[in-house]
Formats: C-alpha cells, sequence, structure tokens
C-alpha cells in the first residue's frame, strides 16, 4: 500500500458498495426474446452490454414474461446502481423498478451507511478516481476483467460529500445527456466535460480536499441548475447548456480545474 492508497481510506468508509449477480436466465428457463411483444413485456438486461456509464442500453435488451419467482420480482422492483459485471471498472447507471438485471449485470447496494443518495453515489463509483483504485489496489494494473462482486467492491473507499445536492444535480445532467443514443452522441461535448472536467475534479476534491486546497465545489455550486422538475427535454438541454457555458467561461473556474489537474498524486 502507498500513500494514495492511505489517503484514500483515510476518514472514508469500506464495506458499503457490496456487488451482486443478477438473475440467471435458468431461472425463466432462458425463455427471453430480442423483441418486445405482448406477453414479453419485462425488460431483461441479459448482456453486460445493455448497460453503460450513465445509460442502459436499448437495443441490447432481451424481454421476458412476468414471474412468480421471488428474486425476478425483488431485483424488478428495485432502484438500484447496476453496471457491466465484467470489467476493470465499474460503469454503472441507476436501473429504474420494472427492469431486471441478469447475470451480466451487476447489482451495487450500498449497505453499512446512512444518507448518501444513490445519485452521489453513481458519480463517485464512475469516476476515474474510483475506477484508478480498482485497477491499481483490486487487479494490480492488470488488465484482466473481475466478476464486480462484493469481494471486489467492499473495498472501495466510500466518503458522503457535504453538499449532495450538486452530485444529485451534477447525475441528473449525465443520466439525462446519456438517456439516448442521439443524445450520446450530438452532445458528446457537454458529456465529457461534465465528466472529465466537472465531476472527476469534484470527486478528488472530496478525497483530497486537505492536499488540494482548491475548491472547486463552491466555485461552481450557484451555476449548477436543477433539471428534475422540467417537463420538456428541449428545456433540459438548454439548461444544461448554460451551466456548461457558466462554467466554461469563468476564469477561477478554470484556474481551479487547471490546479487539480496539476496535483501530483494523480
Amino acid at each position: 500500500h502507498d500513500e494514495i492508497f492511505e489517503k484514500l481510506i483515510k476518514n472514508s468508509l469500506t464495506n458499503v458498495v457490496l456487488g451482486d449477480y443478477g438473475l440467471d436466465h435458468r431461472v425463466v428457463n432462458k425463455d427471453l426474446r430480442k423483441d418486445k411483444i405482448d406477453e414479453y413485456n419485462i425488460p431483461f438486461l441479459h448482456s453486460g452490454s445493455s448497460v453503460n456509464r450513465y445509460s442502459l442500453i436499448k437495443k441490447e435488451f432481451n424481454w421476458s414474461k412476468p414471474s412468480e419467482k421471488e428474486r425476478f420480482n425483488k431485483l424488478k422492483n428495485e432502484k438500484v446502481i447496476i453496471t457491466t459485471a465484467i470489467s476493470t471498472r465499474i460503469k454503472g447507471t441507476i436501473k429504474p423498478k420494472g427492469l431486471v438485471p441478469g447475470t451480466n449485470v451487476g447489482v451495487l447496494y450500498l449497505k453499512n451507511i446512512e444518507n448518501l443518495n444513490l445519485k452521489a453515489a453513481l458519480l463517485i463509483l464512475n469516476s476515474n478516481l474510483i475506477g484508478y483504485f480498482i485497477h491499481k489496489y483490486t487487479l494490480n494494473f492488470s488488465n484482466l476483467t473481475i466478476y464486480l462482486h462484493k469481494y471486489y467492491t467492499k473495498l472501495i473507499p466510500i466518503k458522503i460529500p457535504q453538499n449532495q445536492e450538486s452530485f444529485i444535480k451534477l447525475a441528473d445532467y449525465m443520466l439525462f445527456l446519456n438517456q439516448t443514443e442521439e443524445r450520446r452522441e450530438s452532445e458528446k461535448e457537454l458529456i465529457e466535460f461534465f465528466d472529465r472536467q466537472i465531476i472527476d475534479l469534484l470527486v478528488y476534491e472530496l478525497y483530497f480536499f486537505n492536499e488540494l486546497k482548491a475548491n472547486l465545489f463552491n466555485l461552481i455550486f450557484k451555476y449548477l441548475v436543477d433539471i428534475s422538475n422540467i417537463d420538456s427535454d428541449f428545456k433540459k438541454l438548454n439548461k444544461i447548456k448554460e451551466v456548461y457555458n457558466n462554467l466554461l467561461n469563468n476564469e477561477e473556474i478554470k484556474n481551479t480545474i487547471k490546479k487539480i489537474k496539476s496535483y501530483s498524486l494523480i
């Protein structure tokens, strides 16, 4: 273990993220279809490629009939973070109620922690820093993939942001921008900016606040707009673009981003 490991673990909680398997398709006798019809109307995420960071890939869905099986319905009715199960890092999104994750999709439960919002947790788990943690300290920089089971995920250090509102707003931006294939293509620049220039650096700041002596969080806080109550996609996108332009053109924010990026541990 080294300095980065010590700093990440210090003041963090472990044994929080407990990865589990999705549902084995043998439970439904492998009775799945690639297209939705009246009888087969439950989305069943059999393929690991049906999930990506902040997105569900609809064209990869399978469809199942409803089932009486207890675990089928437990998984279907949960709102949880899910990820491609076999990977070198978490590629997570939030599973809404109504979908059943299969075995190639990992289900990430948050345990032994109070008050951590699911969306705030999603930003942290999808961040470059936690990706680095898994790659270095769990996989020892090997490119072998692992099944993201609790044996590995429980080691992930989790810190609760003091103000989760900003994390929740940013998660809403990322989930919205990645919601459709069309937006994933047309809004790449926005997605990349929020993902790499803002969220990744906020997560660094969360874990290395004393070392960085930067305050990106406070600088961006006033510019972040809540889009959860905006009814039209067009208006939501315009609001996000407004936020993007405000952050992009603020000199103090630009300098703080540079400062965090130059921090030697990263």
